[in-house]
């Protein structure tokens, strides 16, 4: 029986205009206000950093959902406009709806062009994931790299660049030209570093410290790395946000 409304629920998804008013309904249910939307308040410690900024650009890889889960709602909210990208055709359907200034891309991303497999636990799951699962359908996928979404872009400036891409996040990093184009805050997941010692001993932490990131702060297995020439600034942002709180 599950099997049947499965089927059905998947048939409904593709069938248009069904599919817009099923997808505004999932992101009318998840936009009650909350102080923070990720799952581990990742979004919290965004905001600590960027409260004074009120226009400012994101790249989202792994984008998921627009609202649940996000660590980019509250910044959509406060007015930034950004990149979304994501394996699922569905979840950017989805990002089209919510965020429709915002760049939407149904693509892979890693640190070569090509194409792939990825395995789909159900259309908008954050466990759809490159690595091998039983009993989940795969599904074929483009694949790019964040250069060269980035260029044909014209993108100039990030803010701030989320990569959560199950697995392969060490790849979509590697996929950006950090002398070009230079994020202040990266936030990335490292689903093999849970411990902090570990962070330090992982190669994400070895490549971008050599690249002249520090470790922020960590929550779970999303860590976070601010570009070394704003730690000076560091007191003056909080500073700002904790005045502007009172």
């Amino acid at each position: 029986m599950k099997n049947i409304e499965k089927k059905i629920k998947d048939y409904l998804i593709k069938l248009y205009p069904f599919n817009k008013l099923y997808f505004f309904i999932k992101i009318l249910k998840k936009s009650k206000k909350k102080y923070y939307y990720a799952d581990n308040g990742e979004d919290v410690i965004i905001q600590s950093l960027f409260n004074h900024k009120k226009d400012g650009f994101y790249i989202d890889v792994g984008c998921y959902h627009p609202v649940r889960a996000s660590l980019t709602h509250l910044l959509h909210k406060k007015g930034w406009k950004g990149v979304n990208i994501d394996i699922s055709e569905e979840t950017i359907n989805l990002f089209k709806i919510a965020r429709p200034n915002d760049k939407n891309i149904n693509v892979g991303i890693s640190n070569k062009e090509g194409e792939d497999f990825y395995y789909q636990s159900s259309h908008i799951n954050q466990a759809n994931s490159f690595k091998a699962y039983e009993n989940v359908k795969k599904v074929k996928i483009q694949i790019s790299t964040l250069d060269k979404i980035i260029k044909e872009l014209g993108i100039k400036k990030i803010d701030f660049l989320n990569i959560d891409v199950e697995y392969r996040d060490f790849k979509a990093l590697q996929g950006i030209n950090l002398e070009d184009v230079r994020p202040t805050l990266i936030a990335i997941e490292d689903n093999d570093a849970y411990d902090i010692t570990e962070v330090v001993d992982s190669d994400i932490y070895k490549y971008l410290t050599n690249k002249e990131y520090f470790l922020y702060s960590k929550t779970n297995c999303t860590n976070f790395y601010l570009d070394k020439k704003f730690k000076n600034d560091l007191n003056d942002i909080l500073n700002t946000r904790n005045n502007n709180s009172l």
